[in-house]
């Protein structure tokens, strides 16, 4: 799944080496970016998008920080990334891109503005790949803490070696915890005394991590990612119960970034329709629109609730 975004917005597993558990931690990553990727997918539908530009390569691309259309290219209209650059005009910003596409067998040079149409995912043109890439690796790498802690939890002291043949017994004794086996020590000598080369450490004094806390922190990195891309979060730090107005308190907080993508997204194709003639149209979905009105209407009781109390504390006009 991961390569076949590889060529959209640069994602590569080599970037995340947490160590002799990569295999492992790279397929929770998998599992969790996936799931998130199409998660994300869902925010909003683009409606009017010509055959040769499919929705789900325009939103990866978008999501990726943006991306150009152009009617330069063999086929006619159609969505490319490249490389920006250039010299920047007086707002700073670049004047030309240069694309290859070696399925088409084209390349080229295009000035932004006359060629081709920038389209921006986010005003930032950061997109949201690396900040699900970042989060996603860190539950990941969570979830493999949270599995080798109940795996370690089969035994209860963390044994270290000062010798061969007792490291390659303990190491298949772990071996047969992680394979759910009960196991022992191949010499009782071993483990007689520190001198015979064991020294058993306590695993609450080792500094083996709570169940509890990898839980906690799971939620919390769950909490902050979906806040990320505008969705609301039921986890809260506290340990107790919260009322209405505490669990509602980041929800005005949760739209300016959805509402900022939406926006640039409008606002590059409004462009493009302009130029190339189509209807292209962003649609946030259901669940985004349904909030949006929400949080409107919130808002708008509130200015209503203001004007009635400033109304209220006027002085009435004195009789002449």
């Amino acid at each position: 799944m991961i390569s076949e975004l590889e060529g959209c917005y640069g994602a590569t597993l080599d970037n995340y080496k947490p160590g002799k558990d990569s295999d492992i931690t790279n397929r929770f990553f998998k599992r969790i970016f996936g799931r998130y990727r199409a998660f994300v997918h869902s925010l909003a539908q683009i409606k009017g998008l010509p055959e040769t530009m499919p929705e789900r390569v325009v939103k990866d691309m978008l999501f990726a920080g943006w991306m150009i259309m152009t009617d330069k290219c063999p086929g006619g209209i159609n969505c490319f990334r490249g490389g920006l650059g250039g010299e920047l005009d007086e707002h700073y910003e670049p004047t030309i891109i240069t694309v290859a596409n070696p399925y088409l067998r084209w390349d080229a040079t295009l000035k932004i503005g006359e060629d081709c149409v920038l389209i921006n995912g986010d005003s930032a043109r950061q997109g949201i790949w690396k900040t699900l890439q970042d989060y996603c690796m860190m539950l990941a790498i969570n979830e493999v803490s949270m599995m080798s802690t109940g795996v370690l939890s089969r035994m209860q002291l963390l044994p270290t070696e000062t010798n061969d043949a007792g490291k390659k017994s303990w190491e298949l004794f772990v071996d047969r915890l992680w394979n759910g086996e009960l196991a022992t020590v191949r010499s009782v000598k071993n483990i007689a005394t520190a001198q015979d080369g064991l020294t058993p450490i306590p695993l609450e004094k080792s500094g083996k991590g709570s169940i509890i806390d990898y839980i906690e922190y799971h939620q919390y990195l769950l909490g902050l990612l979906n806040h990320a891309i505008g969705v609301q979060s039921s986890y809260n730090m506290k340990r107790e119960s919260i009322n209405e107005a505490e669990a509602g308190l980041s929800e005005a907080s949760l739209l300016p970034f959805t509402d900022d993508m939406f926006a640039q997204w409008q606002l590059g194709f409004d462009e493009a329709n302009a130029k190339y003639g189509t209807n292209i149209e962003v649609v946030p979905t259901s669940a985004w629109e349904l909030l949006r009105k929400e949080i409107d209407l919130s808002l708008q009781e509130e200015e209503t609730d203001s004007e009635e109390e400033v109304t209220e504390d006027d002085p009435e006009p004195e009789d002449e």
